[in-house]
């Protein structure tokens, strides 16, 4: 769907919107290896019913996460010019391409932070919330606001980019 919402705004949007998403995974992916070490550190201390030490295990994974994207979001924001130029030689989609990647790497470390934080509920038994905030957050924030401050008020990519970046 995601896509779709680019192709409104046409093929510059979905060439930038791609290469952005490709340069996120820098950051996103470990977001998700740090909530699997989440999952598994909290699991492994209740099951030794050790409360303090998942709570402990919970926060420190969040951490790291946070710091990491924080980090990684900084480094992309710095060089997301010749980045961006590594995928995309048309200076017109580099152009749309570039704020709108620096925009979302602003915002990485939330996106970290929440991923960290449902592996950690999801070790403490409590998948269900971690999945309806999941899915909620996409189809009630992402989506969305993505089509409203992209295609809908006419922000471009950029406007997309912002609209994810703040669900």
């Amino acid at each position: 769907l995601n896509y779709k919402i680019m192709g409104l705004m046409g093929t510059a949007a979905v060439a930038g919107s791609y290469v952005i998403i490709q340069l996120l995974l820098l950051g996103i992916l470990p977001a998700i290896g740090f909530g699997t070490a989440g999952t598994t550190l909290v699991g492994q201390s209740l099951g030794e019913n050790n409360p303090d030490e998942a709570d402990h295990w919970a926060w420190d994974v969040a951490k790291s996460a946070t710091l990491y994207a924080v980090i990684m979001g900084s480094v992309l924001f710095v060089f997301a010019k010749p980045l961006v130029a590594l995928f995309i030689q048309d200076p017109e989609i580099q152009a749309i391409t570039v704020p709108a990647l620096r925009i979302y790497c602003a915002a990485m470390w939330l996106e970290s932070l929440a991923r960290a934080l449902m592996g950690a509920m999801t070790g403490a038994g409590d998948s269900f919330t971690a999945m309806v905030y999941s899915t909620a957050s996409m189809y009630l924030g992402f989506l969305p606001l993505s089509y409203f401050f992209g295609p809908f008020l006419g922000w471009g990519l950029s406007g997309s980019w912002f609209g994810d970046s703040i669900y």
